[in-house]
């Protein structure tokens, strides 16, 4: 029994080493872009790190320069603990993100996470 509870705890401290930890939560006045809406396609891209490309359709833009009515935002996960953000197809969200260098030859892309405001709108 006291194996069992040494494991347990052991795996509970593992698993929430890996936990979405934000300092702040960031949104309109920090962000590169923002605006609202609706998923059209969520792309699991399996490069030299794994990564969602999520391709939203415009209808407003708030913040920052986007030239085109479709558009693509990079997020790491699509979970709560990885910082991701759970999507679907055809659900609306006001998005706020970060143009950022990913590296791993990835380049500079759009990037949002469970810390910037981005979230669903009902």
């Amino acid at each position: 029994m006291k194996t069992i509870v040494s494991v347990l705890l052991l795996l509970l401290s593992f698993c929430s080493s890996y936990a979405c930890d934000c300092n702040t939560i960031s949104g309109l006045k920090e962000c590169d872009v923002a605006f609202s809406g609706k998923v059209l396609s969520i792309q699991r891209v399996d490069s030299i790190i794994i990564y969602y490309e999520i391709t939203f359709k415009v209808d407003t833009v708030f913040k920052g320069k986007i030239t085109s009515k479709n558009v693509a935002i990079i997020m790491p996960c699509l979970q709560d603990g990885c910082c991701g953000i759970l999507m679907h197809i055809n659900d609306k969200f006001a998005v706020f993100a970060f143009n950022e260098d990913m590296g791993y030859s990835i380049g500079k892309r759009l990037q949002t996470n469970q810390c910037w405001e981005t979230q669903k709108i009902k």
